[in-house]
């Protein structure tokens, strides 16, 4: 058993298993932040301190987070390298799938901000080659 957050869940549709090296625990401190990926349970041993540790609690190696109109993730894991992509081609798949979930709700939160308004062109006035910084001047919008 392993936890994802139940809006990533559809990135991992259809996928078995995830086969990483070098994982990371990322942890995740605050609600906003979505669990992505994280160890199998039953079958996932952590190494602590040369050993392995089979009740350690949840090891999330891939987060996201919304940023700006968009979505950032994070992932603390080699899942790409060729070798293991070979022995485990759902690597492939779930960054392709996480990549168009995102890309989708990424949209879907553009469409909620509403259409971008043009900014004009503000004008910055060359301070000259005798300004300090800290130095404040006024412009015009």
């Amino acid at each position: 058993m392993s936890f994802v957050d139940d809006w990533l869940e559809p990135a991992l549709q259809g996928i078995e298993s995830i086969l990483t090296s070098g994982a990371v625990d990322l942890g995740f401190l605050e609600t906003d932040i979505g669990v992505a990926a994280s160890r199998n349970i039953g079958t996932t041993a952590v190494l602590m301190e040369g050993a392995a540790a089979r009740g350690s609690p949840l090891h999330s190696w891939a987060l996201v987070n919304a940023y700006g109109l968009g979505h950032a993730a994070l992932i603390g894991a080699d899942v790409s390298d060729d070798r293991l992509v070979d022995r485990s081609p759902n690597n492939a798949r779930w960054i392709l799938n996480l990549m168009t979930l995102l890309a989708q709700r990424s949209r879907e939160t553009a469409g909620w901000a509403g259409p971008v308004q043009q900014q004009k062109p503000v004008d910055i006035p060359n301070l000259g080659s005798d300004a300090r910084i800290g130095d404040s001047f006024r412009y015009a919008a």
